[in-house]
């Protein structure tokens, strides 16, 4: 797995994380990557998993978080 911050020509931020096959194969597997934002100068943590369906990615979230976490559906980059 790669990650970065950066700026894109516009100024505005940008955060990336870049994953590989195996770490394809392990989110399949149940097993989340967890990125400890510390290391990009940041507080908190990114959790990345993987679930078949939305409502399936819902059940798995609320595994890991609190009751009075909010949870958003996000439009999908390629939907424009």
């Amino acid at each position: 797995m790669i990650k970065f911050l950066g700026t894109k020509p516009d100024g505005s931020p940008v955060f990336g994380f870049g994953i590989s096959d195996g770490n394809v194969e392990r989110l399949k597997k149940g097993m989340p990557i967890v990125v400890d934002m510390e290391q990009m100068g940041l507080s908190g943590e990114v959790v990345i998993f993987y679930g078949g369906t939305d409502a399936e990615l819902a059940i798995i979230a609320s595994e890991m978080t609190s009751e009075d976490t909010i949870y958003r559906e996000q439009k999908r980059y390629h939907e424009g």
